[in-house]
C-alpha cells in the first residue's frame, strides 16, 4: 500500500456552502470520487454533485478539478435538478449510481425522487427513476447485487 501525502483536491467550504457525502469507486485503476455540495441562498437549499477522476498512480502529482455532474430524466428528457445522496452501486453487474433529485413525473407535478444512472466517463449522465412514492426518497443504499434500500420522508415520519 502507498500512502499519498500531497493532496489532489481542494474544497472550498463557507458557512452556507458545504460539501456533505462522498462516495467513490476504483475501476481500471482509475479513482472516481462524487462530492455532493449543499448551498443555502436566501433561504433556499440548492444541491450539486461534483465528480472528480485520477489515475491511482498519479494521485498526489497535481490539483484536480472538479467537474459539475448533470443528469438527464430519461424517461420525461429534462434535467433534473438539485441531485443529491450520490451513491456508486454494483447492481446486477452494471456499474450505476444511485442519487436523489428532483424531477418531473409524468402526469404529476415534480417530486423527489430517486434515481439510477448507468455509470459512464461523462459528465452528463441519463438516469431513470427507481422509487414510486409520492414522498421525499432519499439516502440509498446497496443491500445485494439485485436490491437496494432507502428513505421516504412524507413530512412527518420516515418510512
Amino acid at each position: 500500500m502507498q500512502v499519498v501525502k500531497n493532496p489532489f483536491a481542494i474544497v472550498k467550504t463557507e458557512t452556507n456552502h458545504h460539501m456533505n457525502e462522498l462516495s467513490y469507486t476504483i475501476l481500471n485503476n482509475t479513482l472516481t470520487l462524487l462530492n455532493n455540495e449543499e448551498l443555502l441562498a436566501q433561504g433556499t437549499l440548492f444541491y450539486k454533485i461534483f465528480k472528480l477522476e485520477a489515475p491511482v498512480d498519479e494521485l498526489g502529482t497535481s490539483i484536480l478539478k472538479l467537474v459539475k455532474m448533470e443528469f438527464i430524466n430519461e424517461i420525461a428528457g429534462s434535467k433534473l435538478q438539485s441531485p443529491r445522496s450520490a451513491q456508486f452501486v454494483t447492481l446486477e453487474g452494471e456499474e450505476s449510481i444511485l442519487f436523489t433529485a428532483e424531477g418531473h413525473r409524468v402526469g404529476d407535478d415534480n417530486a423527489i425522487s430517486l434515481y439510477k444512472a448507468s455509470f459512464a466517463d461523462s459528465t452528463q449522465l441519463k438516469a431513470v427513476p427507481v422509487s414510486t412514492t409520492k414522498y421525499f426518497s432519499y439516502l440509498p443504499l446497496q443491500l445485494t447485487d439485485k436490491r437496494i434500500a432507502w428513505l421516504d420522508y412524507d413530512g412527518d415520519r420516515y418510512e
